[in-house]
């Protein structure tokens, strides 16, 4: 299995996961997306504090935790190292332990290894093995996590076969046995290796990883206690935290580079096993313990927080299987040995410690404040900002005990992020956590409501407000749910099927590789919504708005078009208030963010705002106009400005630097009728002598010929109508320096 096949698989509503390092890009737009566009809603994250505190401090906070995904810190005297990923569903579970962190490198980049265990309705025979990585897992959250706690509890709450099985860390099989290795109290891992090789013979030790203590006290210790007729040790060719006398104090020991390895020759070494050959069978431990004292000798307290997995296997079968025999058939000169600057005693490298602010939760009406450990509360401040990174003001933390709350803060609804001022040191930004949030979309998916609209869209004879409403309901229901969409025979649509497989173009493939396919970083941010689109946009190619655009364009109705059947329709007004409603859907989205301006998502409801709204100017404009709601010249709710406000807000949003990679084909007719619709209210401002509205929309056109020129350079042999009305359109230039906002009642 590749790593990210596993966040793509439907049938799982919980995965809880741990890392070391912490990627929000990676994680959110691959991971988090793959994993809520195939039903999984219950995600939490356990993070190394420091590491999480530095990727805050370098790359800003993540933009969906504490309301899409909860995202927590976990501290330990080393480093909080497991790699560990449990996914639970109502029929099967999956359990992956390994080396890779949740980054573009351990998702694709590096050369990985992974332990996958699975249970389904035909096989629980590794379910105890599951039980026991999810006591794992609870027993390094903090008690004063309410997020967390939830998490758990809708994890067991919707796991049936989870509340049959008694949790334990060895199993038996027909080669011998599983065993869930981490740190512990009473055993370090090493402790738990040398018990299972028990008096065997040991023919072989293979060691494995890219990071060693700098003496080699681990392998040392080893060899002592395994008495190995010879110790092989297999190291990242590019660099080393051990020198040539630290290798030769070994007894009966040989080096290796990994770079013999065929995947290592564009892949980063960091995988870490053992693998102890003995006269009976192999023993191999593999997982995220490097080869160092604080990964292997170290009690739990004393040492790093450490996951691995424990298989006995037949003899002499280990070294072919994981494919390490290449690099074990040569023997690498010392002279090649390229010594790190210092040596690495965490197991990775760790930043210089930040300030850590605890984390901040809203809590119905108040915030609540969990400390990083014992403070003087009287000492401390926290500071809240918003989405826009605008300050809301600085609280004064009050309470007793474990429950401290955050007073002073008037606009709880805007709070997004808080850093706490602890006896005058700032800490790293954090994000607030919203329970009510996570509760709202953290449970399984609701399919009946989109299930229902979907089906009085497929009833719609025509594109009117009526159809627009019901694509509002449908946005607001998914932007709730963040659900998959059903088809409308009731299956539900993913967004991974092969022909999102086969493209890989929209991520740098050295970090995510195929990882990313199917995932444009602009085009299709959130996967949930694919199905939708693909239903929608049927329905809107077959059903033809009441006129043309060459009849827009004169202003009036042609005598020889023919029109549709009438309908049933709202009243004027009524029509009115539904677009207007529609219309504001539309630009909140994509002033805050919450609506990628080229994702499938948002092209969907511009366009159908466009044709709806170009079905109303055609009838207004055929009658007394001026009397109608959507009279050109109407304040607020003429058809000019409205569209207008709606294209304004749209390239607004647009990027600056946008790349071929960004535009796809099926958002190529979409785009052109956006650059239609624009010229369209262009020329009718100018007709109309609306000198405010022309000068915007001069701004528009030019602003989307910028913007969008430069995306569409791979989709010119198609001759599409996209690149015809560009080519038309660049004649036009900025008129002015400012865009003049288009008000609702101006």
């Amino acid at each position: 299995m590749k790593y990210y096949e596993a966040f793509a698989e439907h049938g799982f509503h919980t995965a809880l996961m741990t890392t070391f390092r912490f990627d929000a890009g990676v994680f959110e737009d691959v991971i988090r997306s793959r994993l809520r566009s195939n039903g999984c809603r219950n995600i939490a994250v356990l993070a190394d504090t420091d590491m999480l505190n530095a990727a805050f401090a370098e790359t800003g906070l993540p933009v969906s935790a504490g309301a899409r995904y909860h995202l927590a810190k976990r501290s330990v005297k080393g480093a909080f190292h497991p790699k560990m990923v449990l996914q639970f569903g109502k029929t099967k579970g999956r359990l992956i332990v390994g080396s890779a962190n949740l980054t573009g490198a351990g998702l694709h980049g590096n050369l990985e290894i992974l332990e996958v265990l699975e249970v389904n309705q035909n096989d629980m025979t590794a379910a105890p093995l599951l039980a026991a990585a999810l006591a794992y897992f609870a027993s390094h959250t903090d008690r004063r996590d309410k997020a967390m706690k939830q998490a758990l509890e809708r994890a067991s709450r919707n796991t049936d076969w989870l509340q049959h099985v008694r949790a334990a860390s060895r199993i038996e099989t027909p080669s011998g046995f599983v065993e869930f290795v981490t740190e512990s109290a009473g055993a370090t891992i090493a402790d738990r290796l040398v018990d299972a090789v028990g008096g065997r013979r040991v023919s072989r030790v293979v060691c494995a990883a890219p990071f060693w203590d700098s003496n080699l006290s681990a392998v040392q210790i080893l060899q002592r206690r395994l008495s190995p007729e010879i110790t092989a040790l297999v190291v990242d060719p590019k660099a080393q935290d051990f020198d040539a006398p630290g290798f030769r104090a070994l007894e009966r020991a040989s080096l290796h580079s990994a770079g013999q390895l065929s995947a290592c020759e564009k892949r980063r070494f960091h995988a870490k096993l053992i693998i102890v050959e003995t006269n009976e069978g192999d023993l191999v431990l593999s997982g995220s313990a490097n080869i160092s004292r604080p990964a292997l000798l170290e009690v739990a307290g004393n040492g790093n927080a450490e996951a691995a997995i424990l298989r006995w296997e037949p003899p002499g079968t280990a070294v072919q299987r994981l494919g390490i025999d290449a690099a074990l058939a040569v023997n690498m000169p010392l002279s090649d040995l390229k010594p790190r600057q210092r040596a690495v005693n965490e197991g990775e490298t760790k930043e210089e410690r930040l300030i850590d602010g605890g984390a901040v939760f809203l809590d119905a009406a108040a915030l609540e404040w969990q400390p990083p450990g014992d403070v003087d509360l009287s000492s401390c401040l926290i500071e809240v900002f918003d989405v826009a990174r605008k300050s809301l003001g600085v609280g004064e933390p009050v309470g007793v005990g474990e429950r401290i709350w955050i007073e002073g803060i008037d606009d709880l609804n805007a709070a997004a992020a808080a850093e706490a001022l602890i006896e005058d040191r700032r800490s790293v930004r954090m994000p607030i956590v919203s329970l009510s949030q996570l509760k709202a979309r953290s449970n399984p998916p609701s399919r009946a409501g989109a299930q229902k609209i979907l089906d009085e869209i497929y009833a719609q004879e025509t594109i009117d407000a009526e159809l627009c409403e019901q694509l509002r309901r449908l946005f607001e229901l998914l932007q709730e749910n963040d659900a998959p969409v059903p088809t409308r025979d009731g299956s539900s649509s993913r967004g991974d099927d092969p022909q999102d497989e086969d493209d890989s173009r929209h991520l740098d493939s050295d970090a995510f590789g195929e990882a990313a396919q199917g995932f444009s970083t602009n085009a299709e941010r959130d996967v949930a919504f694919r199905s939708a689109y693909d239903r929608i946009a049927q329905i809107l190619r077959h059903l033809q708005p009441r006129t043309t655009q060459s009849e827009l364009s004169n202003g009036g109705s042609s005598s020889g078009s023919k029109q549709p059947a009438a309908v049933h329709k709202r009243s004027p007004d009524q029509r009115r208030d539904q677009l207007s409603e529609f219309l504001q859907v539309i630009l909140d989205g994509l002033q805050s963010g919450g609506l990628e301006p080229l994702s499938i998502t948002a092209l969907t409801m511009i366009q159908a705002f466009i044709t709806t709204m170009r079905s109303e100017a055609a009838e207004t404009d055929s009658t007394a106009g001026e009397a109608k709601a959507f009279g050109p010249n109407k304040p607020g709710s003429g058809w000019i400005r409205m569209l207008g406000r709606c294209l304004q807000g749209f390239v607004e949003a647009i990027p600056e630097a946008l790349s071929e990679s960004d535009v796809e084909d099926e958002q190529i007719e979409v785009l052109a009728q956006i650059l239609m619709t624009a010229k369209m209210v262009f020329e009718r401002a100018q007709k109309d002598n609306m000198p405010v509205v022309c000068r915007s929309m001069g701004i528009v056109l030019s602003k989307l010929h910028h913007k969008l020129g430069s995306a569409i350079s791979g989709h010119r042999g198609k001759e599409t109508l996209l690149i015809q009305e560009i080519t038309r359109t660049a004649r036009l230039q900025e008129e002015t320096d400012s865009i003049v906002t288009l008000q609702a009642g101006q």
